[in-house]
């Protein structure tokens, strides 16, 4: 037994989608405008002089950033939701309750705490929810969904800016000395681009100033989250697609065939 009809659930999905857009649109703007780059100084430490190259160009994050994704979040958890409300409608016509879409990440606790939630359905729906669950599908991506859903409602979920592999950046301004190579450098993907934020840090004995200290280079970045906990160091833009195709999935298997 399937629902007569999945649009309530697929408009929630499409809105996600259009927020999803939205969100890609505002991080390309914000790139366009190269946010980030990379200044050089020298210091002195423990009677050693280095040379450092850190963030010295820096722009924060628009501030709709959390706002768009807390409404991704907001729509593709209600698209699951409207989907079980559907399915108890179909089973009982009168139903007026308030049901949410059970996501738990072990058999144990969704027989606990979940099962007496969709008692009332078909068995075939009951076997379609258990098999959305994350400990049969997998993957994590609903129970991510959840947290960040639930975190929504009472603060930001946070995200920052990471640093992109770069493997050929180079030391404006200084070289090798005696064989007078320029100088490169890789910046660690896991580097929080912050003001000051430094980047990489080089012994002065084997350097020289060259005098030529032209514009400092863009540094490339990588939107990650910061905050809840469960996300925290994963790509935004991403791992909102991965759940969004995952609640896709999960409304696709109650499509009645016909």
């Amino acid at each position: 037994m399937t629902p007569k009809t999945m649009d309530s659930a697929r408009e929630k999905l499409k809105r996600a989608n259009l927020h999803l857009g939205s969100l890609s649109r505002v991080m390309h703007r914000f790139a366009a405008r190269d946010p980030y780059r990379i200044g050089f100084r020298s210091i002195r430490e423990d009677e050693t002089r280095h040379v450092t190259a850190y963030v010295d160009g820096w722009n924060p994050l628009p501030a709709s950033i959390p706002l768009i994704v807390g409404d991704i979040c907001n729509n593709l958890r209600s698209a699951l939701d409207h989907l079980l409300w559907q399915c108890l409608q179909d089973a009982v016509p009168t139903y007026d309750g308030n049901g949410s879409f059970p996501v738990y990440d072990t058999s144990a606790l969704f027989e606990a705490e979940g099962a007496a939630d969709i008692a009332g359905l078909p068995g075939a729906q009951r076997t379609l929810i258990e098999q959305a669950q994350p400990y049969n599908r997998g993957n994590a991506l609903l129970l991510i969904l959840h947290e960040m859903e639930r975190t929504d409602k009472h603060q930001l979920i946070s995200a920052g800016a990471a640093t992109a592999p770069m493997e050929d950046v180079l030391l404006i301004g200084y070289q090798t000395v005696p064989e007078y190579n320029p100088v490169h450098f890789a910046v660690r993907p896991d580097i929080q681009i912050e003001k000051g934020t430094e980047l990489e840090r080089f012994p002065l004995e084997n350097l020289e100033a060259t005098g030529n200290a032209h514009e400092a280079e863009s540094l490339q970045f990588n939107l990650r989250f910061t905050q809840p906990e469960r996300v925290a160091g994963l790509g935004v833009i991403p791992t909102l697609r991965a759940i969004r195709d995952e609640v896709l999935w999960v409304i696709d298997q109650f499509e009645d065939p016909s």
